[in-house]
């Protein structure tokens, strides 16, 4: 236990998780059994379970919260989105909010639970933006489903371990399979301004998604919170991306470096595949959800088509798909994953037998 101000005590409760005491009113925030346990049984179980159940299809949900406190609801909420792959809108009230240095103190403490430091990271960063954005308006946290995970998994141990081998290189190959939202595509958009580099970016996609649906989505700022111009020109890059036409490439202008995208409308099995990449997003859906796409009938031709030290990775670490990787010719390793996932892949082509 310990003093934060003249009012306010941190106090561990019974499940190692911590709440705060109000000598004034004799009170605490979370019930001292668990903080964690309560709001997880009361809120999360009892209340978002019980609606997903009734709604299983939803994929989206709108909460409204009386008393934002400390956030261990909202916070727990956000797990809850990742876990059910749902999109929430949350509306809280607040009296008296809490200060962002108390909370930042507060969650950096590891208060959900005790976690490894990819998520510990994690927790701090959904606990900054919660605690430490603007009142009065939307904000949006991206969560691992979204940009998170994708910044992770294709732009860090991807095009960064790309650019670590190639660092005067001036452009960039990269395919990918599934364009989906577009996320692979805006960050690394980012990623060129970043690094000044010219990028080509050719991706597959079976099952396009419309044009209304993603000025929407990426409307709602996705990526992180950012102030107007920004806003704009993220909206100005997403419409570029989901509007153009397919089967041609288009040139989306960035404030440095460039950005070409051919969008190839096609059944991955039966997909033109371009030479000479040099990194490769495989961005499809597991591969218990789609079959035949994981394999080496599929691998064989991607690898044939890599440049030498060509760099291909994704968020799967199965068995078959490691195994299918090596048998092609990769040198596979198996990296953490992003939060939430224990591992993922990475695969070079280090030469045409990869040896």
């Amino acid at each position: 236990m310990r003093e934060e101000t003249s009012e306010i005590r941190v106090v561990e409760t019974d499940d190692g998780s911590r709440t705060l005491y109000l000598p004034g009113l004799d009170e605490t925030y979370h019930s001292t059994h668990g903080a964690v346990t309560e709001s997880s049984y009361v809120y999360i179980e009892k209340g978002l379970d019980f609606w997903r159940a009734a709604h299983p299809e939803a994929k989206a949900v709108s909460v409204f919260e009386m008393g934002l406190g400390t956030g261990t609801n909202a916070m727990l909420a956000m797990d809850w989105c990742v876990a059910n792959d749902c999109q929430m809108r949350y509306y809280s009230v607040e009296k008296f909010p809490l200060g962002p240095d108390l909370m930042k103190e507060y969650w950096g403490s590891k208060a959900l639970s005790e976690v490894d430091d990819i998520v510990s990271q994690d927790v701090s960063r959904h606990s900054d933006a919660l605690h430490s954005s603007h009142w009065e308006q939307w904000i949006a946290i991206p969560l691992v489903q979204g940009g998170f995970e994708v910044s992770y998994v294709y732009i860090e141990k991807g095009l960064d371990f790309w650019r670590a081998a190639h660092p005067e290189a001036k452009a960039v190959s990269v395919f990918e399979m599934g364009l989906g939202t577009g996320t692979n595509a805006m960050l690394s958009m980012d990623w060129c301004v970043a690094n000044d580099c010219q990028m080509r970016y050719y991706s597959v996609e079976k099952f396009p998604l419309g044009p209304d649906l993603m000025k929407e989505y990426w409307g709602s700022k996705i990526l992180s919170e950012v102030d107007d111009i920004v806003s704009q020109d993220v909206s100005r890059r997403s419409d570029a991306l989901h509007s153009s036409h397919w089967e041609q490439w288009i040139a989306i202008p960035l404030v440095q470096g460039g950005f070409e995208v051919f969008k190839h409308k096609s059944d991955i099995r039966n997909a033109v595949i371009p030479a000479e990449m040099d990194v490769v997003f495989w961005d499809a859906f597991g591969p218990n959800k789609q079959d035949g796409v994981w394999g080496t009938e599929l691998f064989q031709p991607i690898f044939n088509a890599m440049q030498q030290g060509g760099v291909f990775v994704t968020y799967s670490s199965a068995g078959d798909v490691k195994r299918a990787l090596k048998q092609v010719g990769f040198g596979v390793e198996k990296l953490d994953g992003p939060p939430f996932k224990r591992h993922m892949l990475r695969a070079i082509k280090t030469n045409s037998n990869g040896l």
